[in-house]
């Protein structure tokens, strides 16, 4: 990346857009992804910490540890509407909304074209991809990283960060539900 940075840096103003553009073609399934594991949040941090407080014990255990049988149900159940699965849909949420993208580009010659998958072809089980931008051909690999399930412990510190952002916007705590 940084090669083809420098390969464009004080040229112009449209240089610098053709890498952003280069940037947001291989990027945009992944974010698209990513946006929509977000949303799965439906409930905010002050309705999530306040459905913790009211659980049992042995719910909050389940939770601590990994439990694939919990999860299993909820991944399985993404697209429900049912309640239930709200809590877990918010630990999904904050999951991937805590989590890093990494992003390796290439030029890359003609003749290496064949050891590449086509552009965003997420199904590959190949991980790089192979992209045409303004005559010049370029390989990348879009990596997530640090997208373990994060703790119910955090819950109380995201809602304490959420009324923050509130306060310093000047809006009231109870009129609008952060999520």
């Amino acid at each position: 990346f940084l090669e083809i940075f420098q390969d464009n840096l004080g040229k112009n103003l449209n240089s610098i857009e053709k890498i952003s553009s280069l940037l947001f073609d291989c990027l945009k399934n992944s974010l698209e992804i990513l946006l929509n594991l977000q949303k799965l949040d439906r409930i905010g941090s002050r309705k999530a910490l306040s459905l913790l407080e009211n659980m049992e014990n042995s719910d909050k255990d389940q939770l601590q540890e990994y439990d694939g049988v919990f999860w299993k149900r909820i991944v399985e159940n993404i697209e429900s509407r049912n309640p239930d699965l709200n809590f877990g849909k918010y630990l999904i949420s904050n999951t991937f909304k805590d989590c890093s993208i990494m992003i390796a580009i290439a030029k890359i010659e003609s003749e290496d074209i064949g050891n590449f998958s086509n552009k965003n072809e997420l199904t590959d089980d190949r991980r790089e991809c192979l992209i045409e931008k303004d005559g010049q051909r370029y390989v990348y690999k879009v990596t997530l990283v640090d997208f373990d399930p994060k703790p119910i412990g955090k819950i109380k510190r995201y809602t304490q960060l959420h009324d923050s952002i509130l306060d310093a916007n000047g809006l009231d705590r109870n009129s609008i539900i952060l999520i």
